[in-house]
């Protein structure tokens, strides 16, 4: 394949201005990944926890581009380069940098107006009485 006549023109023409618009990208794209925090997490933590608290952590933090990146599955935290990741585990992970965040509390909550088919005296009394489950596909590895 050889190029025209008019395709060498245009090549001449538009190398120039496509080789700088590359550079400007690369120069936005600089400063932008260093004001930039990538945060993975669940979807259960995104929805419950993290999403609530956004808008008060932008007011707070306005110069700081948040890309959050909600998953269930495991990340490689480098490859995908994340900044920040929240998981459920019950024992510490294997990196360097781990910190607590909170115990995670789970108990059954009933309306006033809800009619007990039991006297609720027991743990084993919630398993005859109508429950709302928070449902979803859960692989064991994914928390």
């Amino acid at each position: 394949m050889t190029q025209t006549q008019a395709g060498r023109a245009l090549e001449a023409e538009m190398s120039p201005a496509l080789h700088q618009i590359a550079s400007a990208l690369q120069n936005v794209s600089a400063r932008t990944s260093e004001s930039r925090l990538t945060v993975t997490t669940t979807s259960a933590f995104a929805t419950y926890w993290l999403m609530p608290r956004l808008v008060g952590f932008s007011n707070l933090h306005p110069q700081i581009e948040l890309n959050l990146v909600v998953t269930d599955r495991k990340l490689d935290l480098e490859a995908e380069d994340v900044d920040v990741a929240t998981r459920y585990s019950k024992t510490p992970p294997p990196w360097e940098k781990v910190t607590p965040l909170l115990q995670e509390r789970v108990f059954p909550v009933a309306s006033p107006k809800y009619q007990a088919r039991t006297a609720l005296a027991r743990p084993e009394d919630l398993l005859k009485e109508n429950l709302l489950h928070l449902s979803g596909i859960y692989r064991p590895g994914a928390r």
